[in-house]
């Protein structure tokens, strides 16, 4: 019962972390957070259903923390573009790719990343493309070729971002430790 309200809880969150459309974001160097921009391919064939990435943060130890944002395609009921860019705040540090949450119908399934992951860096300050992913129908994304060009057309839409992109270096990773991969 816990895990249905959890569920449900995620998908309401999710409505707001989806388009990253935002334009009133005030981003500079001197800003306390990061900006990520990230393409996601083929949520064009999620119509009706829902597609969510999550991100967590780890620590020094390697270990996941409360730091996370996601990004989705929302409750799917919208025309998407075969690929999709979206810019989102999110705080500093280390992230990893932590699960694909999908919605298809009533059902739902997290796929979460226990046999590796993916580890990037968002610096203070920095706006930051970590890459384009894949929104695959089993639930996985896996990155797939850069376009830098197209993520820095999309965050000059946002007229109060004073900074350049940078590219991320993705590294593959184990998942950290979690009681969700024992």
């Amino acid at each position: 019962m816990f895990r249905w309200i959890a569920a449900g809880a995620v998908l309401l969150a999710l409505g707001g972390c989806a388009s990253g459309a935002d334009k009133d974001i005030q981003f500079s160097s001197e800003s306390s957070k990061a900006l990520v921009v990230i393409g996601v391919v083929g949520l064009d064939q999620w119509q009706d259903n829902s597609f969510a990435m999550n991100f967590r943060g780890v620590n020094g130890a390697g270990a996941m923390d409360s730091r996370v944002f996601v990004v989705s395609n929302g409750s799917g009921w919208k025309t998407m573009n075969p690929v999709e860019y979206f810019v989102i705040e999110a705080e500093p540090g280390s992230y990893v790719i932590a699960e694909t949450n999908t919605v298809l119908g009533i059902r739902q399934e997290f796929t979460r990343y226990c046999r590796g992951t993916w580890k990037f860096e968002l610096p203070r300050g920095k706006a930051v493309y970590i890459g384009d992913f894949v929104a695959a129908k089993d639930g996985v994304a896996l990155p797939v070729l850069p376009h830098p060009e197209a993520a820095t057309a999309k965050l000059a839409q946002y007229p109060h971002v004073a900074q350049s992109l940078t590219q991320a270096k993705l590294q593959p990773v184990a998942y950290p430790a979690s009681r969700f991969c024992d």
